[in-house]
């Protein structure tokens, strides 16, 4: 649009500078990464490929499906309930079946592990009472990894597909019923099929999530791909293999973005318009009412009231002995980083959304395409990528000032390098909200003050921002809470000693120590209620979902 483009004596090049500098810090770390195919490894890709490589790629191709299977079962059963049906306790369980969201997957798996392994409170009463889970369904096993992460990442497919639910038009169904479609069949051959491309959007995101995590599966000793960069970094000391089999796990993420666009398009092909009807949902009355109340109180009892419940006594058994000085320094450090990456990335966010709405062009969304592409990259693979980066600036700068860095790097080993990273990762998180946020704003307001002779700086810092103060604070504080949480990247890029909450939990969870874990992670997981608390009430158009559901 012609009132959008920069005013004369502003270059293209100084306004969209935002998007060239954020592309350029995103694309860095993956062009580095795919540049290490070209360094032979052979000794170390002998034993890598025989003992760590082939088992690990067959345990997350196994892990994957497996995950993504549960999660389809439950996500699809709870959001056709809560989205089709009514029942008693229908409105509660509409958003509390969410919460499981604010709690890591690695919280998940060690609550699990420590309550439902033989010494743990949970057996112990499960044996007492004579049924011994430990021969029945073994928590540690693949069935148990599988059962934990389907409970974590379930809301995925729960959201979209009720959102989905919610965006239908009573006319398919009435539709369907001049055909002679009715009951089950309604469900099996109009609602559910009209439902796939928002279903495999849900599964494509669980998928991801599976593929990425790192946490869960060292909780449970189940190696994985990201398992084999750690264990290739820290264990064999070669950055560059870690590189290359985060190559190797980056395509298989790919592969998997392009299958879910592939079975995703056309998610908005049934929306309802604004004038039709929605759907109405079906009166469940009797052994059908009970049912579904008794399933969507079991999923929420097992997704987050039992581990919340099993936290909250963990944490008092050992608050006196646990909670001393260090845990101000967790409490602080984390709290500054998470702090100071908000802020880092929610300004970089904004100069982002503000680039894209001055230029509405092929490049620029190209441009924000590539920025906001760490957020679909798992966090190990992004944190071998710009260890290298920075490792590489380093030695430039050492070499080009004579050497007087050489033995106190500016970027690796510190919290700068933290910062890099996350802002790699969490871009998108802060940039979807400020960019709804910014296309709300009528194009009169910089028509207007363009005609009074504003700057495009001076119509960001008083228009602009003033009325983005709501999609600022959403966007700080959905960052802070990611960056909380974040393990994978944390471990990798923290300078050594550097102790964080996730950080702390990793620790005692990899000594077996579950119930010293529990204080660092109730507060996790109450940071984490904070952006499920900010979402606003369902809109049919799904305008109000999280980027990543959309």
């Amino acid at each position: 649009m012609k009132s959008l483009l920069p005013r004369p004596g502003l270059s293209w090049s100084t306004s969209a500078l935002p998007g060239f500098v954020l592309a350029i810090l995103t694309a860095a770390p993956i062009l580095v990464l795919a540049s290490s195919i070209f360094q032979p490894l052979p000794d170390l890709w002998e034993h890598l490929g025989r003992y760590v490589l082939m088992p690990a790629l067959s345990k997350t191709v196994q892990l994957t499906l497996g995950v993504c299977l549960g999660t389809f079962v439950i996500g699809t059963l709870l959001a056709s309930l809560t989205g089709l049906t009514e029942f008693p306790g229908r409105n509660f369980f509409d958003r509390a079946l969410i919460l499981p969201l604010a709690m890591p997957a690695y919280v998940f798996a060690f609550i699990y592990v420590g309550s439902l392994e033989y010494s743990g409170p949970a057996a112990v009463f499960l044996r007492s009472a004579g049924l011994d889970l430990s021969t029945l369904l073994p928590i540690r096993s693949f069935g148990g990894v599988v059962a934990v992460m389907s409970l974590a990442f379930y809301p995925y497919v729960y959201l979209t597909v009720r959102q989905c639910f919610l965006s239908q038009s009573q006319s398919i169904v009435e539709s369907a019923r001049v055909l002679g479609i009715s009951g089950a069949g309604l469900f099996f051959k109009v609602l559910l099929p009209a439902a796939r491309p928002w279903i495999a959007g849900g599964v494509g995101l669980t998928a991801m999530e599976t593929v990425a995590d790192f946490g869960t599966v060292s909780v449970f000793n189940y190696d994985t791909l990201t398992s084999a960069i750690y264990k290739a970094w820290f264990g064999f000391f070669s950055l560059t293999g870690a590189a290359q089999i985060s190559t190797m796990l980056f395509s298989g993420v790919l592969l998997l973005i392009l299958l879910e666009k592939s079975f995703g398009r056309g998610a908005r092909f049934w929306l309802s318009g604004k004038k039709s009807v929605p759907l109405q949902k079906i009166r469940l009355r009797g052994a059908a009412a009970f049912s579904a109340f008794g399933v969507c109180s079991l999923v929420f009892l097992l997704g987050f009231c039992l581990p919340v419940i099993q936290l909250i006594l963990w944490s008092l058994r050992h608050l006196s002995q646990d909670f001393d000085s260090r845990y101000w320094t967790y409490f602080g450090r984390t709290a500054a980083v998470s702090a100071s990456a908000a802020i880092l990335i929610t300004l970089a966010g904004l100069a982002l959304a503000y680039s894209a709405r001055r230029h509405r062009s092929l490049g620029m969304r190209f441009l924000v395409s590539t920025a906001t592409l760490g957020y679909a990259v798992p966090g190990a693979v992004l944190a071998v990528g710009v260890v290298i980066v920075c490792a590489h600036f380093d030695r430039a700068l050492s070499a080009l000032i004579g050497g007087v860095l050489s033995s106190q790097p500016l970027m690796t080993q510190s919290v700068l390098l933290m910062q890099l990273a996350y802002l790699v990762r969490f871009l998108r998180v802060s940039f979807a909200p400020l960019e709804s946020a910014m296309e709300r704003l009528p194009v009169r307001y910089d028509e207007t003050a363009r005609i009074l002779g504003m700057s495009g700086k001076s119509i960001l810092a008083q228009i602009h921002i003033p009325l983005l103060k709501s999609g600022l604070l959403t966007s700080a504080v959905l960052v802070f809470v990611e960056v909380m949480k974040e393990l994978p990247m944390t471990l990798m890029t923290r300078p050594f000693g550097w102790e964080t909450l996730a950080v702390r939990i990793f620790e005692m969870t990899s000594e077996g120590e579950w119930e010293r874990a529990a204080l660092p992670s109730l507060v996790l997981v109450f940071c984490g209620l904070l952006p499920l608390l900010l979402l606003p009430k369902d809109r049919p158009d799904g305008a109000n979902l999280p980027e990543a559901l959309r």
